[in-house]
């Protein structure tokens, strides 16, 4: 079920609004094209597997019904060498978009951008 939702949830996290908003403290071209590339490389991930994810996040629930025979059915559908081959796949593209955004962060004072926001911010004081 975590698989499921990082490989929504990260891609929209990094979508169009922010990376716009990166393009104002982010000079390096290149640094934003890496980020895009792993986005779409979590985002075709999630393409490739959805319909085994999306089982799987159904098997998840399925602990809910109190009919054993039903979750033992489900568990012996799981393909866990699969599965198990997935969630590395996605560990490996987690850890490019955490070199990536390290990267990014490095290289901006994130302190006097986050600060600079809140001066945005209509608080009304």
């Amino acid at each position: 079920m975590t698989i499921v939702e990082c490989v929504e949830d990260i891609p929209a996290v990094l979508g169009k609004r922010f990376r716009e908003s990166l393009q104002s403290v982010v000079a390096d071209h290149s640094q934003r094209q890496r980020l895009s590339a792993t986005s779409k490389s979590l985002s075709e991930f999630r393409q490739r597997n959805d319909a085994e994810l999306r089982y799987v996040r159904h098997a998840a629930a399925a602990h809910r019904d109190h009919n054993v025979n039903v979750q033992l059915e489900v568990i012996d559908k799981l393909d866990l060498k699969k599965l198990t081959a997935l969630a590395s796949e996605l560990n490996n593209l987690l850890g490019g978009l955490s070199r990536a955004m390290a990267d990014i962060f490095m290289n901006i004072n994130i302190v006097r951008e986050t600060l600079k926001s809140f001066a945005k911010q209509p608080w009304g004081i």
